[in-house]
């Protein structure tokens, strides 16, 4: 079975016997084992369409073999692949993505290729040109995309070009592609999209030319750095002013749809099978958002949804509108835990079709000859994630039973299912909706590593347990213990932490290479423990919005005193307990290294915020409050604040190209440190991001932590 998934072939031979290695996890990579990815159905529900050797494959859910195969040419010779692809809705064409390239986290700009399935002919999109988000209408007859930071359409039956936008301009306007601010923390990339009757094309305006530039060097091996310049609004800055429009195909003439003057977000946008456009907003502070129902033709609005917190709301999952009616399914967490409600824009009614002390963790959609709508959640456990239908009725059936994590691709009548545990890699079976299986899509690499973690590594599975916050209350954690635990026996303890608001940590699922490199750890003597402080994920909206407006200071508490509890075990060595943590763990690192001195001894932090004044404002005002209504609130727990507080030892690592948490951060800190007469080790990698990787980056990175942790609360070698 040829299918999209990432299969390592590791032999017996190659790691029997012997203990792994760094290189293992970061060169050979052991732990990185991928599951079956998402693939495209057709229309029939009957099969679907898979990269294969290059090309691409149709095969049929219920048999193994591929029904068909497309190859295709450019200029007489054989395309020899593609990054990416997506399927016209008559199944005719294909638009390929090659030579494609980040841009930040989600974005990227690719030179497309458009395919003709039947004749495997191709035809660039644009001459060599790379663009941004290239989409085909409903119709089949344009194709979309961005370019310059203007909006086009692109006719394939007689290959005109037309240019919908012309005020585009870099760091300036922005037209169908989101800003910078809106696609890390609202993950809205392309920001347009197709009516279903392919009559009219929306798409969001960004204006940022008031928002404050921020630059990075960037060295790259030249004699002079060049400055990378780019909008960042930070707390308190302006941000881009957004509007809504739609181009009628037919006229050429685009119409502004009306906004409530009181908004400050606009991140999502929708379509009704109808033709109606339905746009969300949000004010400043993201404690009110509704849903407003758009007239294409006018730009008029009405709202059809509203909903307001005491504290912030996070963004619904894509509503679904059903076809014939004013009816459409939408998550929301008005109960307290996020559920599905079935909403009616006409009678403005609505009803729970799931209700519970437990979230849905993600809306998958809705199966209309079922007539039952797809979803996972934490019905289970909190740990857990599994999935069920439930009907228009409320009627509710669990699809997937197996303990553990259940990431699901879903369409039309079948699911690959991509199921791990905290100790067990992905393995992707096929299932129709009934539950049956089908057939696994990656057995043999599934055990093949399965045998590497069990037999020839003898890794132990992770132990979770109950673990007390500051309050009394209990949180969740697991441990990764040294294969020969002797409890009469003394060890090191390294906490692993993120904290941030609505994370989770621990699950019971894959953890990725992480995991790889705790592992390797407690095989020299260190215990792994990590927990989920309050204001995380997966346990309601009153556990999370327990931190609303003081970021850092309840999760600061619970983790000093999971840290405590920790300490007081007769196992434990009670003068090497260190903690890591990025970005947020970062963050959290460096506030309890330097205000929990009587219990930790080290502390590593990766790219941490150091003052919630230097991040960007939909982050942290979400959670902290604007300005206006939390001014000292920015400051209260901010690192710098506290490093003169330093007694154990501190490793601080940051990548100098950082368009998220800037290195600002880490040269503030730095500053902190020195002007307190405090000793701490540094380590910058140029021209990396948040991410900080590429090459030998990753390697190099857990290479020294590992060292600084060998030095400071030691390890069998």
């Amino acid at each position: 079975m040829r299918f999209l998934f990432l299969a390592l072939v590791l032999t017996a031979s190659a790691v029997a016997q012997r203990p792994f290695t760094l290189e293992d996890i970061w060169v050979n990579y052991w732990f990185f084992p991928r599951g079956a990815e998402g693939f495209n159905a057709t229309a029939d529900g009957k099969h679907y369409l898979a990269e294969d050797d290059g090309g691409l494959a149709k095969f049929r859910f219920d048999a193994e073999a591929p029904v068909a195969a497309y190859r295709f040419t450019l200029e007489g010779r054989p395309l020899d692949g593609f990054d990416s692809y997506r399927l016209s809705s008559d199944e005719k064409k294909v638009l390929l993505a090659t030579e494609t390239e980040s841009i930040y986290r989600y974005s990227s700009r690719s030179v497309y290729l458009v395919g003709d399935l039947v004749d495997g002919a191709l035809r660039p999109l644009t001459e060599g040109q790379k663009v941004r988000y290239a989409d085909f209408s409903p119709d089949g007859k344009h194709v979309s995309y961005v370019s310059g930071n203007n909006l086009y359409i692109k006719s394939l039956e007689d290959n005109t070009l037309r240019q919908i936008t012309e005020d585009g301009k870099v760091n300036s306007i922005i037209n169908g592609a989101s800003d910078w601010v809106y696609e890390e923390e609202f993950e809205l990339v392309q920001a347009y999209d197709w009516s279903p009757s392919s009559t009219y094309l929306a798409y969001l305006k960004f204006d940022e030319s008031e928002v404050p530039e921020f630059a990075m060097p960037m060295f790259g091996g030249g004699l002079y750095p060049e400055n990378y310049v780019f909008k960042y609004p930070k707390v308190g800055e302006k941000n881009a002013v957004v509007s809504a429009w739609v181009h009628h195909l037919a006229s050429g003439k685009a119409v502004q749809v009306s906004l409530p003057s009181d908004i400050e977000y606009l991140p999502r946008l929708w379509w009704t099978p109808d033709d109606r456009l339905v746009l969300l907003v949000m004010n400043r502070l993201q404690n009110h958002l509704r849903l407003l129902l758009a007239n294409p033709a006018s730009g008029s609005t009405r709202v059809i949804w509203e909903e307001r917190s005491d504290t912030y709301l996070e963004l619904p999952e894509d509503p679904v509108f059903l076809a014939g009616s004013s009816r459409y399914l939408l998550t929301s967490e008005k109960s307290g835990f996020k559920h599905l409600y079935l909403n009616d824009f006409e009678k403005q009614s609505s009803e729970a079709l799931t209700q519970g002390n437990w979230e849905i963790r993600d809306f998958l959609g809705f199966h209309e000859g079922r007539k039952e709508a797809l979803y996972t959640s934490t019905e289970t456990g909190s740990m857990e994630t599994q999935l069920f239908a439930v009907s228009l009725k409320g009627k509710k059936r669990q699809i997937t039973q197996a303990p553990g994590t259940h990431d699901i691709s879903w369409s039309g009548d079948y699911f690959v299912d991509n199921y791990s545990r905290a100790h067990l890699p992905y393995r992707s079976v096929l299932y129709d909706l009934d539950g049956k299986e089908l057939r696994a899509l990656n057995q043999e690499s599934y055990e093949i590593y399965q045998k590497l973690y069990t037999e020839q590594l003898q890794l132990k599975p992770p132990v979770f347990f109950s673990a007390p916050a500051a309050d009394g209350s209990s949180l969740n954690a697991f441990a990764i213990y040294p294969p020969n635990f002797d409890s009469s026996k003394t060890y090191p303890v390294l906490m692993y932490v993120y904290g941030g608001p609505g994370s989770q940590e621990v699950t019971d699922g894959w953890m990725g290479p992480n995991y790889g490199w705790f592992q390797y750890l407690s095989t020299r003597g260190v215990v792994v423990v990590c927990a989920d402080n309050r204001g995380t994920g997966g346990r309601g909206k009153a556990f999370r919005d327990i931190t609303y407006g003081r970021l850092g200071e309840i999760e600061t508490r619970d983790q000093l005193n999971v840290a405590r509890w920790l300490q007081a075990k007769s196992w434990v060595k009670d003068d090497a307990i260190a903690m890591f943590g990025w970005s947020y763990g970062g963050y959290m690192t460096a506030l309890c290294t330097f205000q929990g001195s009587d219990v930790l001894s080290a502390g590593i932090s990766v790219a941490p915020v150091t003052n919630w004044r230097f991040y960007d404002n939909i982050y942290t005002e979400r959670y902290m409050g604007t300005m206006q209504t939390n001014p000292k609130g920015f400051d209260k727990q901010a690192p710098i604040r506290f490093a003169d507080k330093l007694k154990g030892d501190f490793l601080l690592i940051h990548g100098s190209a950082d368009d998220n948490v800037h290195w600002q951060n880490t040269a503030e800190l730095s500053m902190a440190l020195i002007q307190a007469n405090k000793d701490f080790e540094q380590f910058i990698y140029p021209d990396k991001n948040h991410g900080i990787y590429g090459g030998n980056t990753r390697l190099h990175l857990y290479r020294m932590m590992t060292r600084f942790l060998e030095e400071k609360v030691g390890m069998m070698r």
